[in-house]
């Protein structure tokens, strides 16, 4: 069995393996702090260890376990990045700045995925066209954040905290990997990690049976998005045909038992899709779900897919759609297309690079 990368140790587990090995234990606060505070890429970088030690940890505990990933970027300044893993899955993570333009920009939110592919098979994502094929370790999940907080210190001349928010919306059902997200969550939060705020992370789902509430009675319990889609059922079954899905009432339900236990911000994903949920009778059917329960929606419009038939609304009617929500009391931002030309929608990066080598 090949040894544990940095990445898939916690703070104690590292000082255990370095004594292990007959080294300091306070060797493990080194390694951490250029692990999530620089992003170092190798040890070489780590000018504060011993060279004879640096050369022994390369076989001995390496630090990543993933490989180079191949780079995105758009006008806006969202990167992405296609992240092969070990055995060659290749997983997607985007960086998006706010606001563009700005240098360096004040929120750098990383969208990451948990999953290599997703089972969930929404009808508008390209993640799920290829299936599942596993679930991501912590540490691959982690150095997704890691990978492009070096591109940002690069970037910006070594800047401080390089990653200020994360989302796990990327690829793949988070609460079915929920132990290993629980865990990219403690590197992502701790002191000895990148000490990222758990009010500026993110965790999303489309809502399985009992996942909501193992989250919310954790100490780490982030931000909430629940991928909502739909403001019945039935379209809900159209778009998120997943069996095991819950329904809309269930979901709005465990959203708001989950801002009630933890005091986090609970937002629903609404990705619009013409002619399928975005007419105003859908905007009024959802504002009787969510008025009055203290959840956000954050309306969406699509960013097309390539191979997929669903496209976006016309502005008039997401305009049309938001006032009919604010009118009933439920904050609604409309989420800006970011980085359409690099195939920064969930999945898109992926599918093209297995298309091309099946």
């Amino acid at each position: 069995m090949p040894p544990t990368p940095v990445t898939d140790h916690d703070s104690s587990s590292l000082r255990d393996a370095l004594v292990a090995m007959g080294e300091k234990a306070f060797r493990a606060g080194q390694i951490l702090r250029h692990v999530y505070r620089r992003c170092a890429l190798s040890y070489d970088e780590m000018t504060d260890l011993p060279a004879e030690l640096r050369e022994r940890l390369k076989t001995a505990l390496p630090l990543l376990s993933t490989g180079r990933p191949e780079e995105k970027k758009s006008k806006d300044g969202t990167v992405k990045l296609l992240v092969p893993c070990a055995d060659g899955q290749p997983v997607e993570c985007v960086m998006i700045p706010e606001p563009p333009g700005k240098v360096p920009p004040e929120r750098r939110t990383v969208c990451v995925s948990t999953q290599a592919g997703c089972p969930v098979g929404c009808v508008f994502c390209a993640s799920g066209l290829a299936g599942l094929a596993r679930n991501l370790t912590a540490g691959e999940i982690v150095e997704q954040v890691t990978r492009q907080g070096r591109l940002v210190r690069d970037r910006f001349g070594g800047i401080d905290h390089p990653i200020s928010n994360v989302v796990f919306m990327g690829m793949g059902e988070p609460f079915y990997n929920l132990e290993r997200v629980i865990g990219a969550i403690e590197r992502l939060n701790a002191d000895w990690g990148m000490g990222i705020g758990l009010n500026r992370i993110t965790v999303s789902t489309v809502g399985v049976e009992g996942g909501v509430g193992k989250l919310a009675a954790h100490p780490l319990a982030p931000n909430l998005a629940l991928s909502l889609h739909a403001p019945n059922d039935e379209i809900r079954r159209a778009v998120v045909p997943f069996t095991k899905a819950l329904t809309v009432s269930q979901l709005v339900s465990e959203g708001v038992k989950y801002r009630e236990k933890t005091g986090k911000e609970v937002t629903c994903e609404y990705v619009m899709l013409a002619d399928v949920n975005s007419r105003p009778e859908h905007a009024r059917e959802l504002a009787k779900r969510v008025s009055g329960r203290g959840l956000k929606v954050n309306l969406i419009p699509y960013n097309e897919v390539e191979g997929l038939a669903y496209k976006a609304p016309a502005a008039r009617e997401v305009a049309e759609f938001a006032r009919i929500l604010e009118a009933a009391g439920v904050p609604c931002p409309v989420r800006r297309a970011r980085g359409d030309r690099i195939a920064a929608a969930c999945g898109q990066l992926r599918l093209r690079k297995m298309g091309a080598t099946t």
